[in-house]
């Protein structure tokens, strides 16, 4: 959703700030954007979740970025290159993608 996606950018963008002010003093910050991975929360999601890892594959992943101090960490891999793919296409053929996603959320119990 619009919402969503606005959300995570602005998250994104907010950790980046953070790292770049900070990180004279030391403080290292990583920003993560990771694809679906097992959860309550993506038990919800009714729609496909492609290249779904399990929540103990996601935290390895970002506890191996966070001792490293890396600054970004972005997966699944081919997921993320998918979405930069999309980016380069003209607005309206990447607008015309995006909405043929269908986004369904289960109620909360």
């Amino acid at each position: 959703t619009p919402a969503y996606c606005a959300g995570k950018a602005g998250l994104w963008a907010y950790g980046e700030a953070l790292r770049a002010a900070h990180g004279p003093a030391g403080i290292a910050v990583t920003v993560a954007a990771p694809g679906f991975f097992a959860s309550a929360m993506s038990a919800r999601y009714l729609g496909a979740k492609p290249l779904e890892i399990s929540a103990e594959a996601a935290a390895a992943r970002l506890h191996r970025a966070l001792l490293r101090r890396q600054a970004r960490l972005v997966f699944p891999r081919g997921l993320a290159a998918l979405l930069q793919g999309l980016a380069l296409l003209p607005a309206p053929l990447s607008d015309a993608l995006a909405r043929r996603i269908r986004i369904r959320i289960a109620p909360e119990a």
